[in-house]
């Protein structure tokens, strides 16, 4: 990974940790944490990993959508190492899996590419759809909604007015590195097309749906767990929101975008918790979903060494660290 980008992730941990600090009394916080129910991390472990499973599921069948089916196994360990990358702005470094299937299956990453665009649209329409009550109860998060809504009408409307795509291309063109690429972007485009048509983008809304209900619940367990007498709507409501507006910020992993969102609502929307007790229930949350999905990634990874030899694997993981993505895709789809 490039050295401004672990400087940045490592900066936003100690922005997150300084914050943490100014926001609740240091003294309160330790307390907080040493009556902390720390079995209901075991519940929240198991359903933050149902919520991969989901999206596996999802992953899978857009494959076959696009017509690259692959072995479960294998597809399985794909899309799990791209977990890996799970703190990147956008979660851009999920395009790992595009490298993967390139170097071991010989997919093009102009087709696998826009499964990663379609994962991450699912997603966030699930996430707006969670907290949609939530913020028509309450009359907080309409801005961070706005923002989410803006995000996915956008790829929405590129995808599927093609004409608008292909406008869009040919003004892009103009700059060298976008027209060196433009037989293979439109390509993508098309890809892209079929897989948010209205049935497969439907089914994928509903399987990404059950999938972050899933995490809601895990942090309605945390809540639990840090005393906090919570109802579920609500949790489920301040979760999503606050993973929207991780995602909208485009910062690796949502990093404190989404602490905070989370931390303001329960304190200062809801009045729900002592400042100490809602940093205890999210920092806790957010280790058994994202860090927890980090460290499943690396586990991923190491599997997928006796698919492509070392010297392979290493190869492909760090043209997907250094490029991030930003290598494009050539008209062959590398």
């Amino acid at each position: 990974m490039r050295a401004s980008r672990i400087i940045t992730v490592v900066l936003l941990v100690v922005l997150l940790v300084a914050a943490v600090g100014l926001y609740a009394d240091v003294r309160s916080l330790g307390q907080a944490l040493v009556d902390f129910a720390w079995w209901t991390v075991v519940p929240a472990l198991a359903l933050a990993f149902a919520n991969y499973l989901l999206r596996f599921c999802k992953w899978h069948y857009y494959l076959r959508v696009v017509g690259r089916p692959l072995p479960v196994r294998f597809s399985a360990e794909v899309f799990f190492a791209g977990l890996s990358m799970s703190v990147t702005p956008g979660k851009v470094g999920e395009l790992l899996k595009s490298y993967l299937l390139k170097q071991s299956a010989d997919v093009p990453v102009s087709v696998s590419a826009p499964v990663v665009l379609a994962e991450r649209l699912t997603d966030l329409l699930a996430l707006l759809v969670l907290a949609l009550f939530g913020v028509a109860s309450s009359g907080y998060g309409w801005d961070i909604m706005a923002a989410g809504t803006v995000l996915c009408g956008g790829v929405l409307m590129l995808a599927l007015w093609r004409r608008a795509g292909v406008l869009a291309l040919d003004l892009l063109s103009r700059f060298k590195y976008i027209g060196e690429r433009r037989a293979s972007l439109l390509e993508l485009q098309a890809a892209l097309f079929q897989l948010v048509g209205p049935r497969n983008l439907l089914v994928g809304t509903v399987i990404s749906v059950v999938a972050w209900f899933a995490e809601c619940l895990a942090f309605s367990v945390v809540l639990a767990g840090a005393g906090i007498d919570f109802p579920l709507s609500n949790a489920i409501f301040v979760y999503s929101l606050g993973t929207v507006a991780g995602a909208v910020t485009m910062l690796p992993g949502g990093l404190v975008a989404t602490e905070a969102s989370m931390v303001f609502v329960l304190v200062e929307v809801f009045g729900a918790a002592s400042r100490s007790a809602a940093v205890t229930a999210v920092l806790v949350v957010r280790i058994c979903t994202l860090w927890f999905a980090v460290l499943v990634g690396v586990g991923a990874l190491g599997l997928l060494k006796h698919h492509l030899g070392k010297q392979g694997f290493g190869q492909v993981v760090r043209s997907a660290l250094l490029d991030g993505g930003q290598g494009g895709v050539t008209s062959d789809g590398v």
